[in-house]
């Protein structure tokens, strides 16, 4: 458990709650967090998102939450919106007032379905003028409140989970 590793975000794909049908769970019960695939709506799809700095993503953040129902896991999710305009303007209000689940690919291989059991709502959105820390981009940061660590896309080996994980963006 202590060997250095890397688990920063390579990329994810953003996809609207109310366009999943189901999750495929594997088989084996202890493996309780693991899921074959995501089945989507006819002509639904996820939306790419990547860092455009070619800098692994670290971004996110998980942290203990207490309340009605103890022990969630707190996930926030921090991306940047590399554009202004009109355009960029109704996206960012698409993601403001959207919910969303989230499947991220990590340097280690792992693909982390984020927003499963409670989808991922805005909680931050920013933009700093042009000039300014993020050069005029906005910063928006999703977060959710999970009973499970973190759920996990994996099927049979890692080139058919990343086939599955590409297939939710066509």
């Amino acid at each position: 458990f202590c060997a250095p590793f890397s688990n920063g975000i390579i990329d994810g794909v953003m996809i609207n709650k109310s366009d999943i049908l189901g999750y495929v769970a594997d088989a084996a019960p202890e493996n309780y967090n693991i899921f074959k695939s995501i089945t989507m709506a006819a002509s639904k799809k996820g939306y790419k998102l990547t860092d455009f700095r070619k800098v692994p993503f670290d971004g996110s953040a998980y942290s203990h939450g207490e309340g009605a129902i103890q022990n969630k896991t707190v996930k926030a999710y921090t991306f940047t919106v590399y554009a202004q305009g009109a355009g960029v303007d109704r996206l960012v209000d698409d993601l403001k007032n959207g919910r969303f689940v989230l499947v991220t690919r990590t340097e280690n291989g792992q693909f982390e379905i984020i927003g499963k059991e409670a989808a991922l709502l805005c909680t931050d959105h920013n933009r700093q003028p042009a000039g300014g820390e993020n050069d005029g981009a906005w910063m928006v940061t999703l977060q959710c409140s999970e009973l499970t660590t973190g759920n996990y896309l994996f099927d049979t080996d890692q080139a058919t989970t990343l086939s599955t994980y590409q297939a939710l963006t066509t």
